[in-house]
């Protein structure tokens, strides 16, 4: 969006109608858009996602001495227009090849959301690649972190805000972690990427799988 305007005042709608009508959508430009980060709309989102449940409290090697010792067992790392120009850049300079630079050309916020897990359980799971605990405790923290996720993706349909959750990609590696500050200690649930609502000129995509959704009763049933 032009730089003197923000995102829609949100219309309050009943639940299920701003569940149906979230999806995904994915805007990929050649070159940066024109757009500005509607902080505020971010802030209230963020607030929004932080409504989700959780059961247990993350180790707390998470929390000591962090910068974000909360005890919820999410993080969200948001970069502004700004920010996301600069890791676009970073990302070409190390000859990255996929969407990612051009999804960061377009977005207006890029939301990197982590989880934090317990560690494996022995020196020996870890030397066979195990990456966290395969525990009741993980189980939740992971589920309560996609709760959030999805509560802030909502927050955003509300706002007339697109969205791409995505799984990370170039984003998940460590050198990105590195770069970007994040402790290797935690593990990335999704990029979450906010388009503005009026994107001219940009490429567009939404899910190859929404069409096929299948209705409750190919995945639901009353015992």
């Amino acid at each position: 969006m032009p730089p003197d305007q923000t995102s829609p005042t949100p219309v309050p709608r009943l639940l299920t109608e701003l569940a149906q009508s979230r999806h995904t959508l994915k805007v990929l430009a050649e070159t940066p858009l024109n757009v500005q980060t509607d902080r505020a709309a971010i802030e209230q989102m963020l607030a929004a996602a932080g409504s989700a449940p959780f059961h247990l409290i993350p180790a707390p090697e998470h929390r000591e001495g962090s910068t974000m010792p909360g005890i919820v067992p999410w993080r969200f790392r948001l970069l502004d227009v700004a920010a996301c120009r600069a890791l676009r850049a970073w990302l070409v300079s190390r000859e990255d090849k996929s969407t990612y630079p051009r999804l960061l050309n377009a977005c207006t916020t890029l939301a990197l959301v982590t989880w934090l897990p317990d560690a494996p359980k022995s020196p020996l799971d870890a030397e066979a690649g195990e990456i966290f605990a395969g525990t009741q405790q993980n189980t939740e923290h992971l589920a309560a972190t996609g709760a959030a996720v999805q509560t802030f993706l909502l927050a955003a349909t509300e706002r007339g805000l697109p969205t791409f959750w995505a799984s990370g990609g170039p984003l998940k590696s460590s050198a990105a972690f590195e770069h970007l500050g994040i402790p290797p200690r935690e593990l990335l649930a999704g990029a979450v990427f906010v388009f503005p609502p009026e994107h001219a000129g940009a490429e567009t995509m939404q899910s190859k799988l929404r069409d096929k959704r299948p209705a409750p009763a190919e995945w639901s049933c009353w015992l």
